[in-house]
C-alpha cells in the first residue's frame, strides 16, 4: 500500500514538474515572439528612416537530389523609393530571356511600359499621356518599332470622359465613341 501511495506521489510530482516546464517554455516562446515583433518593427522603422532608394526581389530555384550550391535564377525585380516596380528580368536556366521596364510620372502614374528580348531589342512598348488632373489623354502601343494601336480621350470641364477615338496604325480614325 505504501508503495502505491509513493508511486502516486511520484506521478503527481512528475506532472507538476512537467507543468512548470511547459509554463516556462510557453513564457520563453512568448518572449521570443515579442522580441521578433520588436525586431520587425525596428527593421520597418529603419527602412522608413533611411529612405531606401530601391528594393530588389529574387526568385531562385535549386537543383534537388544533387549536392550543389548552384542557384537557377527565375526572375529579379527592382522597385523605386515609393515601392513601384522599376523593372523585372526573367531568366531561363540562368540566361536572361526578357526584361520589362516601367516609368512613372511625378504622381507615380505609369506612363511607359517596355518589353525587351534577351538582346535588349524592343518587343512591345506602351506609352500613356496623362494630364495634370490624372486623366489619361491617350496611349500608343508599339510592336517592335511599328505603331500598332493608339487611342485618345477627351474630357469636359468637370473632368468627365466625353469621347474616345481609336486610330489605325497609319493614323486614320478607326472609331469614335461618345460617352454620355
Amino acid at each position: 500500500m505504501e508503495k502505491r501511495i509513493l508511486l502516486a506521489l511520484l506521478i503527481i510530482g512528475a506532472c507538476f514538474v512537467n507543468s512548470c516546464k511547459n509554463e516556462t517554455t510557453n513564457k520563453n516562446r512568448e518572449d521570443k515572439e515579442t522580441e521578433q515583433e520588436e525586431k520587425n518593427d525596428f527593421y520597418n522603422q529603419n527602412l522608413k528612416n533611411k529612405k531606401v532608394k530601391s528594393r530588389k526581389s529574387i526568385a531562385v530555384q535549386y537543383k534537388f537530389g544533387e549536392p550543389s550550391d548552384e542557384r537557377i535564377h527565375i526572375y529579379i525585380t527592382h522597385y523605386n523609393e515609393e515601392g513601384y516596380l522599376k523593372d523585372s528580368i526573367i531568366f531561363k536556366n540562368n540566361v536572361r530571356i526578357a526584361k520589362e521596364t516601367f516609368e512613372y510620372n511625378n504622381d507615380n502614374e505609369l506612363i511607359k511600359r517596355a518589353l525587351y528580348d534577351s538582346s535588349e531589342h524592343l518587343i512591345n512598348l506602351l506609352e500613356r499621356e496623362i494630364d495634370e488632373n490624372g486623366n489619361e489623354l491617350g496611349f500608343k502601343a508599339f510592336k517592335f518599332d511599328t505603331l500598332r494601336y493608339s487611342q485618345k480621350m477627351a474630357y469636359n470641364e468637370n473632368n468627365k470622359l466625353e469621347k474616345i477615338t481609336d486610330y489605325y496604325n497609319e493614323g486614320g480614325i478607326k472609331n469614335k465613341k461618345m460617352i454620355k
